[in-house]
This record gives structure tokens, sequence and C-alpha cells, in this order.
């Protein structure tokens, strides 16, 4: 986890949930997924997470008031990449991107690392990173001509809630 880089996407206003909602999938699809892929290729990283972040929530370096959503994207350089390298190898649409601070390999929110067969932090990224993997793919699964149905996203999150045996009250599809 000491190779870790970040950077961030911007997504836009959270005004209209399912306008804002349809741009995140939008991006997901044609800018995380094959950058994403054009690193690996390149063997530039290893793992990758993301998650959706406004200033505060995500600790971006915007202006206060700035109530934009951004895609907080991080990145596992491979040994051989320097941060200078990688940071050149990102695109202009990523901005802000920095190393990443030694805190995230000592916390995992909430969750309780000892309870893993491997108890360490590193392993609970790991499942983290397996899960961004799957949100990519269930984006990309999808026609880019229509937006995603509120639907399939209720279906696909309820077949997840399924097997860990957890249920909601119901799935209610808003913006953070």
């Amino acid at each position: 986890m000491a190779r870790l880089a970040e950077t961030f996407v911007m997504i836009g206003y959270p005004n209209d949930a399912n306008r804002v909602r349809q741009r995140y999938f939008a991006l997901l699809r044609t800018k995380i997924a094959p950058l994403i892929a054009d690193l690996r290729e390149r063997r530039y990283i290893g793992w990758f997470s993301f998650l959706v972040h406004d200033r505060r929530s995500g600790r971006i370096p915007v202006p206060e008031g700035d109530s934009r959503l951004y895609i907080h994207l991080r990145l596992e350089r491979l040994r051989r990449v320097s941060f200078e390298r990688l940071r050149a190898s990102l695109p202009d649409f990523c901005e802000h991107t920095r190393p990443m601070r030694a805190k995230v390999d000592r916390s995992l929110g909430t969750a309780d690392a000892s309870a893993l067969t491997v108890p360490e932090i590193a392993t609970g990224w790991m499942l983290f990173g397996s899960s961004s993997q799957w949100v990519l793919q269930f984006v990309c699964a999808h026609r880019d001509t229509q937006p995603i149905p509120k639907d399939n996203i209720c279906q696909f999150f309820h077949y997840i809630e399924n097997q860990l045996m957890m249920r909601t009250t119901g799935c209610q599809v808003i913006c953070a």
C-alpha cells in the first residue's frame, strides 16, 4: 500500500440525481474502464479502486463551496513505475493527482480487519478493489445507447445482498 496514487475525475454538480448518475456511468464506461485497461496493459498499475466523493468527503483540493462530485480513483503503482511516470501517463480529465497519504494502510473505516483470514488492512483493500472491478464490469455490460435501468441496479444489488444474507428495506437509488 506504499505505492498508492490518487486522482479525481469530475462528474459534475449533484443537482439532478438521475442525470448525474448516468454521467457517472458514462464516465466509468468511456473514461475509467479504458484508462484502467491501458494502465494495466502497460504494466503501470496493479490494484485500483474508486468511490464517489465531493470536496468534503474526499478531501478534494477544490475551493470551499464547490459541490461537484468526483470519481476518486486510487491506483497502486507497480514497483518499476515512478509516481511521476504514472502521473504523466494520465489523461487531462484526471485532476489533482497526488501520492496517497500513508493513512490508507491503517484503516478500513469501521470494518474489522482482524476478522479476515489474512488479518491485514491490505486484504480488505484487495476486496474493495475487487468490488470496483465488478462495478466497472456491470456498467460496461450495459448498452451505451440508453441509461442503465434503475431496476437493473436494484436487482443486481439485491443479488449481492442475497449472497451476503443482508437485506435492506428496499432499493432506493439516489446520488450521494
